[in-house]
């Protein structure tokens, strides 16, 4: 099991090398995998880039209907 414990920003592809033991004549017997990894963000990204969105466009609408009143 790999654990990310630098960061979850990282991205790209990794090599990781198992070594399972040695034989009789000394020669190790090992295994490799090539992981791809990219950055996904998490849902909690996602919902405050929402809640930031939502917050945006009430302000706009807000200042909108406020600068009506006072043309009128």
């Amino acid at each position: 099991m790999l654990n990310n414990t630098i960061g979850a920003s990282l991205s790209g592809t990794y090599q990781y090398t198992l070594f399972t033991g040695r034989t009789a004549n000394s020669a190790v017997d090992n295994s490799q995998a090539l992981l791809s990894v990219s950055a996904v963000p998490e849902a909690d990204t996602w919902a405050m880039m929402a809640v930031g969105l939502g917050l945006i466009g009430f302000m706009g609408r807000r200042r909108s209907s406020q600068s009506e009143k006072f043309a009128a």
